[in-house]
């Protein structure tokens, strides 16, 4: 990739810059390369880009009727920064221009097919802004009063004025909107994402009246994150569900260990066994011939025959051996998880009393509501059940069907964030089928659609089948047998049917189902070496890295 670096020149003084990053080969390395660019490259890339670079979001794929934006070079904003005296009050015509001859340059002419960006606040913050920079990410740990409650919204105002005036700016230049993403970021200042196409920037720059009545597709009012004591619940809440995801996931591993050492051994058994088998064969005939009285001919190979005999037998002392080894072993990983499992019941209860009443402290002494706190939907994340019913008793009884259905802060629910939840193994789908079950037997309702028209059966689709094929799954149980990853489909099929809407699937819903295009057309190794090639050939004369333009 290209770090690619303009300078905004007004009136012959620099009044600013703007940072693009350009891959100008997509391809089976795109992902790779994004995930080693940033972090907010790797989320773009993945969010809107498949494995091969192709964009996968409807609104890109809907406006690329022609598919030229699946292959080619990927151009992405990544800052836009421009001297307040060039941006004065509502004023976006020197950002979007800018940003517009930037993108439009020409040594970046046919360098690529798909453009992005994301809007930016910051881009048209004042001096008397400053605190805004570290403002949505601050943590309040007390209860606020009136006056700075005012002030929140004061600053939440703000922000959400600046982030309309850059998405503004990309609209005034020539890019769409990308709803699609609008669930991402949660509550609160959610960014919108934007992106072009090569023909999108053959008119003219709009108006600031004309991108005013583009609209924008607003994302859904959900509740704020938890403040003050709902914050603190729900910073108590998460680590110890890790800790004891990391606990059961710890015995798993333990049992695995031990039932893959007893295969090698019992393995190792049954080899012994057919070869003292077979030696016995051998020596059969030499027998049978003894009986006829050919000891002559018998002498010439007694050697050999001796010698097989003496193998045969050490063969069996080994299989004695191997055999009380293997039942010593198998005694002793049975102890050692009985000891472990003990141990770590006596750790969890103990956990566990400390867990709740941490919980009935802060809910009775401070005034923590489970339901402001969203900490049912944390629990159904790590399907743990143990702590979810903790939980969920704190609840007032009248209340506890509304907070299983109740919408936290990024738009999920306790039965859509356990769909989502992508096990690593049989037992983890296990859990996954038994959780949801159980939510739905509690009222969970798997007929809720989402902002973006999905019941929990199509953010299961979603999120867990895609791995079907890329994920080698391993069963973490020692009493069953290794699964092969063409057998996950009968799985697969039970959680469909478990999550199915009463009304059937919806649109999106069937949308989300739908197996991603086909390699076939997709040209072959040697071709993408071709293309990739023939921009490295181009690349002399080309942008490189680091090279600024006005």
């Amino acid at each position: 990739y290209h770090d690619i670096k303009f300078e905004v020149m007004v009136d012959g003084r620099c009044r600013g810059s703007i940072n693009l990053v350009l891959f100008p080969y997509r391809g089976r390395v795109f992902l790779e390369a994004a995930d080693a660019h940033s972090q907010e490259l790797q989320e773009v890339a993945y969010t809107l880009c498949d494995k091969k670079g192709r964009p996968k979001v409807d609104s890109i794929k809907e406006a690329d009727s022609d598919r030229t934006a699946e292959r080619g070079g990927f151009l992405h904003v990544m800052s836009v920064r421009v001297s307040q005296a060039c941006r004065q009050s509502k004023n976006t015509d020197v950002p979007s221009k800018a940003l517009r001859m930037a993108i439009t340059h020409s040594k970046l002419q046919g360098k690529w097919t798909l453009a992005t960006g994301i809007a930016d606040a910051r881009v048209y913050f004042m001096k008397t802004d400053e605190k805004l920079k570290m403002w949505q990410h601050s943590q309040i740990n007390d209860t606020l009063t009136v006056e700075e409650e005012a002030t929140e919204k004061d600053r939440s105002r703000r922000w959400n004025k600046c982030m309309y005036l850059d998405s503004k700016t990309f609209l005034r230049v020539g890019y769409q909107q990308i709803p699609e993403v609008l669930l991402l970021m949660g509550s609160g200042n959610q960014a919108n994402w934007f992106f072009a196409l090569p023909r999108f920037l053959n008119d003219a720059i709009l108006s600031d009246a004309e991108a005013s009545e583009v609209g924008l597709v607003k994302g859904p009012e959900l509740p704020l994150e938890p403040k003050g004591v709902n914050r603190k619940l729900l910073a108590l809440v998460v680590p110890a569900c890790k800790s004891r995801r990391y606990e059961l996931d710890a015995m798993n591993r333990t049992k695995l260990l031990l039932a893959e050492k007893m295969d090698q051994l019992g393995t190792r058994i049954s080899s012994l066994r057919r070869r003292v088998s077979q030696i016995e064969e051998l020596l059969q005939p030499h027998r049978a011939a003894a009986a006829r009285e050919h000891i002559a001919e018998l002498e010439k190979q007694r050697d050999l025959v001796e010698a097989r005999i003496k193998e045969s037998e050490e063969q069996k002392k080994e299989i004695n051996e191997m055999e009380t080894e293997f039942n010593e072993e198998l005694s002793k990983g049975k102890a050692d998880i009985e000891t472990t499992t003990a141990e770590l019941d006596a750790k969890k209860r103990e956990k566990d009393v400390n867990f709740v009443q941490q919980v009935k402290s802060l809910i009775e002494d401070d005034g923590a509501s489970i339901r402001k706190a969203f900490v049912l939907r944390c629990v159904s994340r790590f399907r743990l059940n143990d702590l979810f019913d903790a939980l969920l008793d704190r609840v007032p009884s009248d209340e506890r069907k509304a907070a299983i259905n109740e919408i936290d802060f990024s738009g999920g629910t306790p039965l859509s964030t356990a769909a989502q939840s992508v096990p690593d193994n049989i037992g983890q789908a296990n859990e996954q089928y038994e959780f949801c079950s159980k939510l739905m037997k509690l009222g969970a309702d798997k007929n809720r659609v989402d902002f973006r028209g999905l019941t929990a059966l199509g953010i299961y689709r979603t999120t867990v089948r895609p791995n079907r094929e890329s994920r080698v799954m391993m069963v973490d149980n020692p009493f069953f047998n290794s699964i092969e990853a063409g057998d996950w489909e009968p799985i697969y099929e039970r959680m469909e049917d478990l999550l199915m809407p009463a009304g059937g699937e919806t649109e999106a819903d069937r949308k989300a189902k739908q197996s991603p295009e086909s390699d076939d057309d997709w040209d072959e190794d040697e071709e993408d070496s071709e293309e990739e090639d023939g921009i490295l050939d181009e690349e002399e004369g080309g942008i490189a890295d680091g090279e600024d333009d006005e």
